[in-house]
């Protein structure tokens, strides 16, 4: 007898899930740290930190001036979603969409147990 589908894609959710975090764990372990996009480097009370080219205030005010304010919020949200594709952050933005598409994917299971099931069983 073959299984039924809402066993099949309860068992791909499942295969979802667990390949998906065990690929995030793995890219998690191997990511090193984000590559050094710094154009200077800034000395305060002993500690070097890189400056990236959209932390200037120069690089800022000429953003501001030519484009406004929403250029200025424009390019700070490309930069956070670029940064998601990169390193860690890659390994917890991969775990978060496979647990999503697992999710989802149990529901439309479960909702297709529901529908299979005969009136009298439901309560």
């Amino acid at each position: 007898m073959a299984p039924s589908p809402p066993k099949i894609l309860q068992l791909c959710g499942a295969a979802i899930l667990v390949l998906g975090l065990i690929g995030a764990a793995a890219i998690y372990v191997t990511a090193g740290d984000d590559p050094d996009s710094a154009i200077a480097y800034e000395v305060v009370n002993g500690v070097v930190s890189p400056v990236a080219s959209g932390e200037t205030k120069r690089y800022r005010h000429d953003l501001e001036r030519y484009g406004g304010k929403m250029a200025i919020v424009t390019d700070e949200f490309a930069t956070w979603f670029s940064k998601l594709w990169h390193g860690k952050s890659l390994a917890v933005t991969v775990a978060l969409i496979c647990i999503v598409l697992s999710a989802a994917i149990f529901l439309l299971a479960h909702h297709l147990a529901t529908d299979q099931m005969p009136d009298d069983d439901r309560n």
